[in-house]
């Protein structure tokens, strides 16, 4: 649980999962050669070799909740959901997903409550079940946006989550869009 940028590690790789959660604030994610905004209530999965760091965006600052888990952990609960793997591991950028409403409060809460379950048996039940939630909420988000955002809407949002384009705006948008 780190409440500012300054708590969190330079740009990093690392061998295992993990997941963070912006409790409050927003931030630019460095994620694998590229800047995101990311702001409260996103939960992204970040996959072993992928390259990112958090840095201060204006006079915003970020709380996050930052979870690490092994291979095997990811691997179990994909299987279990029936998915396939490929699908998430070759992707160029992590998964996210972003929660409003009674939704944020309620994965906050879940995620607050795995430092307080008892070391061992218990922790770890309680996990794999919040991990199996938290993947199903990102495979629900994937297939809702493959089916709902036309593809040049969808290139579109992916160039405004650049700093550069964010910034500049609505004209910037319009620019990147080439329609009215």
């Amino acid at each position: 649980h780190q409440r500012s940028v300054t708590e969190t590690y330079p740009l990093h790789t690392h061998d295992f999962f993990e997941f963070f959660y912006i409790v409050s604030g927003r931030a630019i994610h460095n994620i694998n050669g590229e800047k995101r905004l990311i702001q409260d209530g996103d939960l992204t999965l970040i996959r072993p070799d992928d390259i990112h760091s958090y840095e201060f965006i204006n006079n915003w600052d970020i709380e996050i909740i930052s979870t690490g888990f092994p291979r095997e952990e990811f691997s179990a609960a994909i299987a279990y959901l029936d998915a396939d793997e490929r699908n998430i591991i070759s992707r160029k950028f992590p998964l996210t997903v972003s929660f409003s409403g009674y939704s944020r409060n309620d994965i906050h809460r879940k995620l607050m409550e795995i430092s307080h379950k008892e070391h061992g048996a218990e922790r770890k039940t309680y996990f794999r079940r919040l991990l199996i939630e938290i993947l199903y909420e990102f495979l629900m988000e994937e297939q809702e946006e493959g089916i709902i955002i036309p593809e040049h809407i969808s290139e579109i949002v992916v160039e405004m989550r650049k700093k550069e384009n964010y910034t500049a705006g609505l004209k910037r948008m319009l620019e990147i869009s080439c329609i009215s």
